[in-house]
């Protein structure tokens, strides 16, 4: 299944952690960001079809040190290493201040030249 995107994926020259909220652990990295979603990259399989309340930590000193959101992790694919997984995230209702958090962070961070998300896989896989 291809999934239409209306807002393009930004990759981030950082990494950022995301935590949930739950356990306190690392969900797994930000890979790619819209103000609707985004890709984590993680050692862990992250379960599907469930929500997850989490905080992205963010980088600097500016305020806040953390965004706080509810995902929707979609669908799982590969990444060109085996040994980590890639989950793709739609955010649930996020409030005005953390999409506009995402955009600054998008200006901020991410690549020049484009939305490359080069060695990931691009769409998400075929889901039964």
């Amino acid at each position: 299944m291809r999934e239409n995107r209306h807002v393009s994926r930004w990759r981030l020259i950082h990494h950022l952690r995301v935590f949930d909220r739950e356990s306190d652990a690392v969900l797994g990295h930000v890979v790619d960001i819209t103000v609707g979603g985004m890709m984590l990259v993680s050692v862990d399989p992250i379960a599907i079809d469930r929500d997850y309340e989490v905080r992205m930590a963010l980088p600097g000193s500016g305020q806040p040190p953390e965004v706080r959101l509810r995902m929707r992790a979609l669908w799982q694919g590969t990444h060109e290493d085996a040994d980590f997984h890639v989950t793709g995230f739609r955010l649930v209702d996020p409030c005005e201040e953390a999409t506009a958090r995402i955009r600054e962070l998008v200006e901020e961070l991410r690549f020049p030249g484009g939305s490359d998300v080069g060695g990931i896989r691009e769409d998400p896989p075929n889901v039964a």
